[in-house]
């Protein structure tokens, strides 16, 4: 399963947690709706007609959306999480000594859907099966709460929110909503779908009475960078706190305070301020031009944390710390009066759904105005009811998980309409980003069933001189998935190099084709076949290099790790010259990832190949690597990947070399503990040599004595292995490939 997390406001939303309007709101009156934070009281059922609209409109954006009630009753079916929970609501402090034991009796048999509906709807006293005994009970009339309604669990956001690839159980500023954290916290501690994720809370246990952090104030907006309000609910010592915590868990490098004033009307940072595309944002300026900024970073000594005061405005610090050249404002719209209204109707507050598309309440009709007139398409739902908790579309999902948005993913979107792709060399950080966005919503449209064909008509030839499982799958699948049609010309199937030559095939084929892949040994050939087809090639293999392999490998890094690739550091074990590891050192020097690979010197590549990545490390920020040490090597690796030790088009005859040179580096459970990192990944490219199961492998047995060779079986079916989502992550890379450069 890809790793969980919120890792950036400017990413596509994935999967969402909401909560449908309950009982919860149905239990509010003229009498108690102030103290519970609303308004005014509800019309429900409309309510639940306008959520239910906000639902539909994320789902036909392919986001998949929970619903907490299920969670919370899923999540209590074993008997210890029921006992967790009901610890933390129902105690003698909250219902009485001598009713607590009467009270859990009664819950401890309820079954779970109806549990998990009076945890949040409330408990009347006219409710209990039982006479309560003692002076709390004997004091509450029949429509007295035994346990208060949860009305404001509808805002799913605030009480939790995921940082990058953690999760913090938010110390709620009013006791009304205090006792929201316990439910959801336990969703994330015990749920199926979260339990053996393995990601930290970075929540102080007992955060005492004075502290509070609320998930509105909150937004990871990528590159290890973390906006957060202090105004009525977010207070700063919450605030230093949990930059403490982040840095220590290796989940932030800089938190931006945003100073602001207390009061009801702006309670959030995300009341005043929100994100509409990768470099626009929506603001109410009254209140986000008066912001003192603070920018806090880890310091020297364990635990310190530096904090300086900016001194430019906030949009500015923000700009700067995301690494954009420009971030475009949307302000509130209309005169000051309705400005001031539409704010207060959460014009600013909208759910940003994918790049350029956001969700908000249709009654911001001037503020609405203005983000469709700087490009931003607006979804509008009602929120006549749903607003009258103060919460805004932005409030309802708590997103779990959003995709990873890089550095540098603020670029506009590129042009690759007719490139070939032969080496990872030809392109840039950014553009290898975007293709790697691009197979992205691809993968998310077909597992979505909303993948739309762009190669209608388009017909690309195949031409295989070596054989492929992934590669010819890969290309198969993708271009019919995309209405394409493919013509598979296999090692014996034309006369390439027999009675044509490339130059001759390539014009051939350029004239019936729209492009045309080729596996096989010689890049150059690869390099003629491009000149002269006169259409996009792509390279599916060859002893130089390896493209389509590594934007996989790539893709999946992006979907196991809570850091952005440039924060990555990748480890190459094995044969460093081999075609996969040269293309690997290429493509993580283009998008600044730390790259080292490990191998004996003797099959270092040549000084000439890593004076060039090392260039390029440098322009973009990474760095390059090679290291015989393999122990020193792999420390802090975040990944580690190997490969066959005997590469493309090397003679066989150097098995029994190569196996004694490189024993020191294959992949075992030890190498993978000398990384010192608990969820480092282990990858490879296929096929694999890692038992006897297939007929090479017992070949090797009989000839060498040894039942595996660069890997270790233990290691490759462990669970850091995700050899197979790099597999399936060739098919939708290479239709990025497809679509990007003969898409419609």
């Amino acid at each position: 399963m890809p790793a969980l997390g919120a890792h950036s406001e400017v990413g596509r939303l994935r999967e969402v947690i909401v909560h449908r309007p309950d009982l919860s709101l149905r239990r509010l009156t003229p009498e108690n709706c102030k103290g519970l934070l609303f308004d005014d009281v509800l019309w429900v059922k409309r309510a639940r007609q306008e959520h239910d609209v906000f639902v539909d409109a994320l789902r036909e954006r392919g986001v998949t959306v929970h619903l907490f009630g299920d969670l919370l009753a899923e999540t209590m079916a074993p008997p210890e999480v029921r006992e967790w929970l009901l610890d933390r609501r129902v105690g003698a402090s909250i219902v009485g000594y001598e009713m607590v034991g009467e009270l859990r009796d009664w819950l401890d048999e309820m079954p779970t859907d109806q549990l998990a509906s009076l945890l949040v709807g409330g408990i009347a006293r006219a409710e209990l099966p039982f006479q309560p005994a003692g002076l709390t009970g004997k004091t509450l009339l029949p429509k007295d709460f035994v346990l208060p309604p949860l009305p404001n669990q509808l805002f799913m956001r605030d009480s939790s929110c995921w940082i990058y690839h953690s999760v913090s159980a938010n110390a709620m500023y009013w006791p009304a909503r205090k006792p929201e954290v316990a439910n959801v916290e336990a969703v994330y501690r015990f749920h199926p779908r979260f339990r053996d994720a393995g990601f930290p809370f970075v929540s102080p246990d007992n955060p005492g009475p004075g502290p509070s952090l609320e998930g509105g104030d909150v937004m990871p907006v990528g590159g290890g960078v973390v906006l957060v309000g202090m105004g009525e609910r977010t207070t700063p010592q919450a605030v230093g706190g949990l930059a403490r915590t982040l840095f220590a868990a290796g989940e932030a490098t800089r938190v931006i305070a945003a100073l602001m004033p207390c009061d009801r009307s702006f309670m959030h940072l995300d009341t005043v301020f929100t994100f509409c595309d990768r470099d626009l944002a929506t603001m109410y300026p009254p209140v986000v031009e008066r912001l003192r900024s603070f920018s806090l970073r880890p310091g020297e000594g364990e635990a310190a944390v530096d904090v300086v005061e900016e001194t430019k405005p906030f949009v500015e610090v923000v700009k700067e710390a995301m690494g954009l050249k420009t971030l475009r404002i949307v302000s509130t719209g209309g005169d000051a009066y309705e400005s001031e209204r539409e704010q207060w109707d959460d014009g600013n507050n909208v759910v940003f759904v994918e790049p350029g598309v956001v969700i908000g309440y249709d009654r911001n009709v001037y503020t609405n105005t203005l983000l469709r007139r700087a490009g931003i398409e607006v979804i509008t739902v009602e929120g006549a009811e749903l607003s009258r908790g103060r919460g805004g579309g932005h409030c309802m999902p708590a997103p779990s998980p959003a995709i990873l948005c890089d550095r540098g993913e603020t670029d506009m979107p590129v042009n690759l309409h007719g490139r070939n792709v032969l080496t990872l060399d030809d392109f840039s950080g950014t553009e290898i980003r975007y293709l790697l966005r691009l197979a992205a919503d691809l993968k998310a449209a077909k597992q979505a069933g909303t993948e739309a064909p762009r190669l209608t008509q388009k017909n690309i030839a195949l031409i295989f001189e070596k054989d492929s499982t992934r590669t010819r799958s890969g290309f198969e699948v993708a271009a019919y998935d995309q209405g394409a049609h493919v013509t598979y010309i296999g090692p014996s199937g034309s006369h390439i190099g027999h009675k044509e030559s490339m130059k001759d095939t390539a014009r051939v084929l350029g004239r019936m084709y729209d492009a045309i892949e080729f596996r096989g040994f010689s890049q150059h050939q690869a390099d003629v076949l491009a000149a002269y087809a006169g259409v996009p090639v792509y390279n599916g293999l060859t002893v130089e290099a390896h493209p389509t392999q590594v934007l996989a490998d790539f893709m999946t890094m992006r979907e196991f790790t809570h850091k952005h690739l440039s924060d990555t550091t990748l480890v190459f074990v094995g044969a460093g010259r081999d075609n996969v590891a040269k293309s690997l050192a290429i493509g993580a020097a283009k998008v600044g990832m730390d790259m080292r690979i490990a191998s004996p010197r003797s099959l270092w590549p040549d000084e000439a190949f890593c004076n060039h990545v090392r260039s390029m490390a440098e322009a973009s920020g990474g760095s390059f690597r090679l290291a015989e040490d393999v122990d020193a090597a792999v420390l802090g690796a975040d990944f580690v990947y190997t490969d066959v030790w005997l590469s493309m088009g090397e003679n066989e005859s150097a098995w029994l070399e190569r196996i004694e040179l490189l024993t020191p580096y294959r992949v075992t459970r030890e190498l993978m503990a000398a990384t010192r990192r608990p969820h480092t990944k282990f990858m490879h490219c296929l096929p694999a040599f890692h038992n006897m199961e297939t007929e090479v492998g017992q070949d090797i047995a009989r000839s060498y004595g040894i039942d595996c060779m660069e890997v270790t079986d233990d290691v490759f079916e462990s669970g850091a292995s995700v050899v197979f989502d790099q597999a399936e992550n060739r098919m939708h890379t290479i239709k990025a490939i497809l679509v990007a450069t003969i898409g419609a």
